[in-house]
């Protein structure tokens, strides 16, 4: 429960300072995570009419659709990784200032006699070094937590949809991924 908790203060942290970037972080992630959902649908959409058109089954105006659809798709996944990568610039640049702001306003309530002692100043000097970076790079690793749960579950959907065996499998193996990811994840920290 203190992990989730946790989980939830650095997301709110960012939201405290900029809601309105926060927001469209997060929303403009949210649709990069089902974007490989998406790009497998198109995708075989477009081999689908390739294949009938090889086969002499469809007309032409449908390839050319599908064709456009699966560039559309491709280009919008890039330009929304761009989008979101000066997102998360802005969003880093101003949570990590507010976050380096509070820091020291606490440290100038410190009494000087508690900096007089080395072991304290020392310890003062530990929590403040590289702190303007430590809420951005733990809100990130969360997307990217967020981000192998999303992919994961929307390609099992997908496969879902047709064999339900294969299904069983990749469910399987979902769930180890998430136990890989999150050990691995506690293991750095």
């Amino acid at each position: 429960m203190k992990k989730i908790n946790l989980l939830l203060k650095y997301i709110t942290y960012s939201f405290k300072y900029d809601a309105v970037t926060s927001f469209l972080y997060f929303t403009a992630e949210i649709i990069n995570f089902l974007l490989p959902a998406v790009q497998i649908i198109f995708t075989a959409g477009f081999i689908d009419s390739a294949q009938k058109i090889i086969n002499g089954k469809n007309n032409a105006g449908r390839f050319f659709t599908d064709a456009l659809i699966f560039i559309l798709v491709f280009l919008s996944s890039y330009l929304l990784k761009i989008i979101l990568k000066e997102i998360s610039v802005k969003l880093s640049k101003k949570a990590d200032y507010s976050f380096e702001c509070e820091i020291l306003e606490k440290n100038s309530r410190i009494k000087y006699d508690m900096l007089e002692n080395s072991e304290n100043y020392e310890l003062l000097e530990r929590i403040y070094d590289g702190a303007d970076r430590k809420i951005t790079s733990g809100l990130f690793s969360i997307a990217s937590f967020l981000r192998i749960i999303v992919n994961l579950f929307s390609v099992f959907v997908i496969i879902m949809t047709e064999s339900f065996y294969i299904s069983f499998v990749v469910l399987i193996q979902f769930i180890v991924m998430i136990v890989a990811a999150y050990n691995s994840g506690e293991k750095e920290y």
